[in-house]
């Protein structure tokens, strides 16, 4: 073999092993370059030895699943870093010794966007309401709901005690100034939505809004969605938007009420299309929901009045306790199938956010042909069904 084709063998060598390494490195510096969210801060009556757990949502289980992790190293004060997010992210502050419970412990509340530094600032009593800055917390419009957020607080422990005094003036000028400020946070929140619609965080910040879907708001919410960007709206938070209002077109007077299926109490299975050719009064409630508490006696003469005609009631508890879900109905006598929205069924979502329960109680009666007649609070039911 000539020295020529031994030289031409060793370059295509040489190149492949240069290619190998050039690869290596890519990868090297792709995975340490990915992990550049930082945040930081101090958590007053945080331990060393304590664990700090970052969690994101994970939509093909639709729960929040535990990402990273750090352990303290000074009491009161964490780091954590984590790879590259554009979503809300929950932090669990775990005391040496506890294990975490996704559904109960408290968690601080930080949305990261794009790459940056943030910084908490906390108590473990006080969680939910941690000072999170850096990123999307620095547009001047977001510290200005901030603010207007804190002035809430402010009246709120204010209300215990003119209650206390029976100061019915200072309940009622408190009352006006907590609705002025909510007026001024929905505004801004408004604002923030259309002047950074390109960000995800608008998106997320429009999901809030939608929580609570009427009649009066539908459109408001289906504009600002429509002028988000493209990005936005594809996203996980424009995409739970888009849902929510095809959702509560399906679910209110006219629309085809959404089929679901659910077990009751008594282990059977219960689905919605099996009440086809009947009328079925959907009473959307929970054992904690004072209100509702107080209008199951009121339901239970309804159902005794009306099932003979041929009424079909179903309680479907929603946000509930299983086991104080079930002393309720037994304390309350009452006499329907129940079942809980939240069951985990394949394929399934939650049936409250099927028809877009914003609070409890709410009453949604279907038709003989599968559409919903009524929606709205139980007061007006019997008015509905003597129609």
């Amino acid at each position: 073999m000539s020295g020529k084709n031994l030289t031409f063998i060793n370059m295509k060598q040489i190149l492949k092993w240069a290619f190998l390494v050039f690869i290596l490195l890519c990868a090297f510096f792709s995975l340490t370059q990915v992990r550049k969210n930082v945040i930081s801060g101090t958590v007053e009556g945080l331990k060393t030895g304590d664990k700090v757990l970052l969690a994101s949502f994970h939509n093909s289980i639709k729960e929040f699943v535990v990402d990273d992790s750090t352990v303290v190293k000074k009491d009161g004060e964490f780091t954590i870093k984590t790879y590259d997010k554009n979503e809300v992210v929950h932090l669990y502050f775990i005391p040496q010794g506890d294990t975490l419970n996704i559904q109960r412990t408290p968690y601080a509340t930080v949305f990261m966007e794009g790459l940056g530094k943030y910084t908490v600032s906390a108590t473990m009593e006080q969680l939910r309401n941690a000072k999170v800055e850096g990123g999307v917390y620095q547009y001047p419009e977001v510290q200005k709901m901030d603010s207007l957020k804190t002035e809430q607080k402010n009246i709120q422990k204010q209300f215990p005690q003119a209650y206390k005094e029976n100061d019915t003036t200072a309940i009622k000028n408190l009352y006006t100034q907590m609705n002025a400020l909510n007026m001024a946070c929905a505004n801004m929140e408004k604002d923030i939505i259309t002047k950074y619609k390109d960000t995800r965080y608008a998106a997320y910040l429009l999901v809030n809004r939608s929580m609570v879907l009427e009649e009066e708001n539908k459109t408001e919410i289906d504009s600002l969605l429509q002028n988000l960007g493209e990005d936005s709206q594809k996203s996980l938070y424009g995409r739970n938007v888009k849902k929510r209002l095809a959702n509560f077109s399906a679910s209110s007077v006219n629309g085809q009420a959404p089929d679901f299926t659910l077990t009751t109490t008594e282990g059977d299975t219960l689905r919605l299309s099996d009440y086809a050719g009947k009328v079925v009064l959907l009473e959307f409630w929970a054992s904690w929901c004072a209100p509702c508490r107080a209008n199951n006696p009121h339901l239970v003469q309804l159902y005794q009045k009306y099932h003979p005609m041929g009424l079909s009631v179903v309680g479907i508890a929603c946000w509930d306790d299983q086991t104080a879900w079930k002393k309720a109905i037994e304390a309350d006598g009452l006499l329907w199938a129940q079942v809980k929205s939240d069951e985990k069924i394949k394929g399934q979502d939650d049936v409250a956010d099927l028809y877009v329960i914003s609070g409890v109680p709410t009453t949604v009666i279907v038709g003989t042909d599968g559409k919903v007649i009524y929606r709205g609070h139980p007061s007006k039911v019997e008015e509905k069904l003597m129609e």
